[in-house]
């Protein structure tokens, strides 16, 4: 008896516990975003942009297609952003160059003779106030029941 007793427990905790990790609810409810990036008036695209809630929390995050449009992402693929107000920071980056072709003993080397070993570099190319939340000049508030459709003009 005290055996059937515990195991119906365990069932009954086991089957609790599955419940609650599959449940679908994945976070606080957002509102869909989205928008165009435009540098100089032409559209960016590969841009990473973020909402930044200014007090910390969950970012909505995108990278632009070829015509500049982005769709943020926050729990789950363009789900959007958590209704509020945000910091929109915006960045492109390129690496240029590449690690030369030396051996270990070939880098200590020139380390010891205080060479500078050149290797690759990566360049911002869009306005540098865009990539940090302290810095940017873009701000957007995301609204439940609304079309958030946000439209990013970056400028010199």
């Amino acid at each position: 008896m005290r055996a059937s007793f515990f195991r119906a427990v365990a069932i009954v905790s086991l089957g609790s516990l599955l419940t609650l990790g599959c449940s679908s609810q994945k976070g606080p409810a957002t509102a869909k975003v989205s928008g165009v990036v435009t540098y100089k008036g032409a559209p960016v695209e590969g841009a990473t942009v973020v909402f930044a809630p200014p007090g910390g929390g969950r970012p909505g995050t995108a990278v632009t297609d070829a015509q500049g449009h982005y769709e943020l992402s926050t729990f789950g693929d363009k789900d959007g952003a958590i209704p509020g107000d945000y910091k929109v920071t915006v960045q492109k980056t390129k690496t240029e160059g590449s690690i030369p072709d030396l051996s270990q003993e070939e880098m200590n080397d020139r380390q010891m003779r205080g060479e500078t070993i050149p290797g690759p570099i990566t360049v911002n190319l869009l306005p540098e106030k865009y990539i940090s939340p302290t810095t940017t000049d873009l701000n957007a508030t995301v609204k439940l029941g609304t079309k958030n459709e946000i439209p990013l003009e970056l400028k010199d």
